[in-house]
């Protein structure tokens, strides 16, 4: 017997090629070229905006922030000819939607990546729902 399972979650699309997360930059000089006391860490620009716009659709779209653990499934769609890791889209998808759609990443307990071509519409769909464990118990 097969048991289907109805969680209530969000789906929203955030259009537009995706920015896979960028690895932390460490420095060791200031712009004037001095050395600084300690390494400074940052993350990318280009990283940080597309966390911001995920952020922004899953807001516009009324996500709310859930408790307990989430699942999270993100939907890729690609040209045929673009290449990028899809572990680091989904990572940068999860670290958007810290602070709105749960309060840490942690509480991601499973989800899944997959990627679709689409040569004129890029973009990521995101489906958050509340995980349930393989065996239908609630961890």
């Amino acid at each position: 017997m097969i048991n289907i399972v109805r969680r209530a979650g969000w789906c929203f699309t955030v259009p537009g090629l995706p920015v896979p997360k960028g690895r932390p930059r460490v420095v060791h000089k200031d712009r004037a070229g001095q050395m600084l006391k300690k390494p400074h860490t940052f993350t990318p620009k280009a990283t940080k905006v597309y966390e911001a716009k995920v952020a922004a659709m899953a807001l516009r779209t009324g996500v709310r922030r859930m408790k307990g653990p989430v699942s999270l499934e993100i939907q890729v769609f690609l040209s045929g000819t673009t290449v990028m890791d899809l572990d680091n889209v989904y990572k940068a998808c999860a670290d958007g939607l810290e602070g709105i759609a749960y309060e840490n990443d942690r509480q991601v307990w499973g989800g899944s990546f997959e990627r679709f071509t689409d040569e004129k519409d890029p973009r990521v769909t995101i489906i958050l729902i509340p995980y349930v464990a393989p065996n239908d118990e609630t961890p």
